[in-house]
């Protein structure tokens, strides 16, 4: 066979454009659908939860800095209750008298009430009374000192800072008043309320995870709800005590002392010039926004691979049902009947009952065209093989007598040269028209095909066509020694016949294979030339213009009533082969 060439089978499957390969299936029209439709919906959902888990942020917010103002008036309230209690104390009769012995026991019994120490000092600041020491013990000096030169000049109660009672060693920081005598200052008494702040603090019922920070009027700690044993005392940072100061109020991310981030709100306690700060934590303030956003993704992704994982097999039923539909027109465009099955798709299941119907009417149209085409080329085999009889028996017998006729005036043309050379003439023309007579009815008929077979038939013709056209045909024939039907013996020679005269008219080939052979339940005829072909592979249509220009339409419809098959196989420099197969 020809090598390196491209084979074009006469029932293709056709060719689809390449722009159309690129075109997306059904299930990713149905898939890109239904994200159009639910995206939005989700986006819509986010947008809401996201607001919502927003909102409630800003109301956490607000209510931080809401209960720093609340906490700052608490206090306030709480340390004018007890500087009016110590203005009371600082009322005492004892002044009067002198008697402070009596005054340490009235200030003990208070403090024990209170469960806070009472000090009281002269205008230089050195204590004469405390309530943590015996009366008549020698007693300090105030640590604080500016705080007892604050209420000798103003005459007005006054709170002090952070210091540790040199008596106790306790953390110390009192609210301090003057006490008059005879209308002069005669001492400064004080009450401290560093034990107090753990239950002012408790009393405010701030979340456990807040983090609240009293500083006093100098920025150090004097007291924490969160170890507060550790921080008490220590000065706030001065990046901190700066914004802390700059206004009376106020909210700013920050990260406290032991690391972790918050947000920070304050205010100032105006009576004793505190500032009060509650802290959340970011984990607790952005809580909402991240379990919402969380929740968000989980959801929303859960949600869209539910809707993907429906749209897939929507989109799979739906391809499913029109790859059926293809499947049906390939069948049906074969000719032959279907029997849709039902889709569950009323649209896909309507062109399946049109493609049945017009199965059955192709099928019909099929069957009465194969009837009209076996009729047609039974009767032109019929009027073949009338004409080639007619021109072999009728006007053979006619020229047989034209010869004996020119035979027999022979004699009387002996003395005439001129008339003996025109006798000799009409003789040579009789014979000329004798031979081309039973060629023609040969090529119409051959008579060995009816009376010998197909084997004697193919041989008898090629013979012929080698002589008259010095081809050389290698010729090779394995029938088993029987007879076919004659209607696939027919088809097989007018094959052959159409081959030979294409590979005469068109290749200008040197040589010619012919293979004629029967097996595993076929016939296969093989015309194989080395002359020159055409090319196959610029596609379908290609094909079929050289089929067309190899007129071998009529071949094919040939082939197509003994159920056979044409291949070709060609290429512009590697000559032609024609197959076909016939099924026995």
């Amino acid at each position: 066979m020809a090598s390196g060439t491209t084979v074009a089978r006469s029932a293709g499957t056709g060719w689809l454009p390449a722009r159309l390969t690129s075109q997306l299936s059904v299930r990713a029209h149905v898939v890109g659908l239904i994200l159009v439709i639910v995206a939005p919906l989700l986006a819509f959902s986010a947008v809401l939860v996201l607001r919502s888990a927003i909102n409630e942020q800003d109301v956490m917010a607000n209510s931080v800095r809401e209960r720093a103002r609340a906490a700052a008036a608490a206090i306030d309230h709480q340390l004018g209750s007890l500087r009016s209690r110590v203005l009371v104390l600082a009322s005492s009769p004892h002044f009067q008298t002198g008697n402070l012995g009596a005054f340490h026991d009235q200030a003990a019994a208070l403090a024990d009430k209170m469960q806070a120490s009472v000090v009281l000092t002269d205008p230089d600041g050195q204590e004469v009374v405390n309530t943590r020491a015996r009366f008549g013990d020698p007693l300090p000096v105030t640590p604080d000192l500016d705080a007892v030169r604050r209420v000798v000049n103003t005459i007005a109660a006054d709170v002090s800072s952070l210091t540790r009672d040199p008596v106790s060693n306790e953390w110390f920081i009192s609210i301090n008043v003057p006490v008059l005598r005879d209308g002069h200052l005669a001492y400064v008494l004080g009450v401290n309320v560093a034990p107090l702040l753990p239950r002012m603090m408790a009393d405010l019922n701030l979340p456990s995870e807040w983090l609240l920070t009293i500083a006093d009027r100098d920025g150090r700690t004097i007291a924490r709800s969160i170890e507060a044993e550790r921080f008490v005392g220590e000065m706030g940072r001065p990046a901190v005590l700066q914004r802390l100061r700059a206004s009376d109020e106020g909210w700013f991310p920050i990260v406290s002392r032991d690391g972790i981030p918050m947000y920070n709100a304050f205010a100032h306690v105006k009576f004793s010039d505190w500032i009060v700060s509650i802290g959340i934590p970011d984990d607790v303030l952005f809580g909402p926004v991240r379990r919402s956003t969380s929740l968000l993704i989980l959801s929303g992704g859960t949600a869209l691979a539910v809707v993907l994982l429906l749209a897939l097999v929507i989109g799979q039923r739906i391809a499913g049902a029109i790859s059926g539909l293809m499947h049906y027109a390939d069948v049906v465009g074969r000719g032959e009947r279907i029997t849709p099955a039902a889709t569950g798709i009323r649209e896909t299941d309507a062109v399946a009952r049109s493609l049945q119907l017009a199965g059955e009417r192709l099928h019909q149209s099929a069957q009465e065209r194969s009837e009209l085409l076996q009729r047609t080329f039974t009767a032109q085999e019929a009027e073949r093989r009338r004409i080639a009889r007619e021109l072999h028996d009728s006007l053979g017998q006619y020229l047989t007598a034209l010869r004996l006729g020119f035979t027999a005036i022979e004699p009387h043309c002996a003395c005439n040269p001129a008339a003996q050379q025109r006798l000799a003439r009409l003789k040579s023309l009789a014979s000329d028209l004798g031979r081309e007579l039973n060629r023609i009815a040969w090529e119409l008929r051959p008579m060995a095909l009816d009376d010998l077979g197909l084997r004697r038939a193919v041989t008898q013709y090629l013979e012929e066509w080698a002589d008259r056209s010095r081809l050389q045909i290698d010729l090779e024939i394995n029938l088993d020694d029987r007879r076919l039907p004659q209607a696939i013996e027919t088809a097989l020679f007018r094959v052959l016949q159409e081959a030979i005269t294409n590979v005469v008219k068109h290749s200008r080939a040197d040589r010619v294979g012919v293979i004629l052979e029967v097996g595993n339940g076929e016939v296969r005829l093989i015309v194989e030339d080395d002359g020159q072909g055409f090319d196959l592979g610029a596609g379908q249509d290609s094909m079929e213009l050289g089929i067309q220009h190899l007129g071998l339409i009529g071949v094919r419809e040939r082939l197509a009533l003994v159920g056979g098959s044409l291949e070709l196989e060609s290429s512009p420099r590697g000559g032609t082969t024609v197959f076909v197969r016939i099924p026995l």
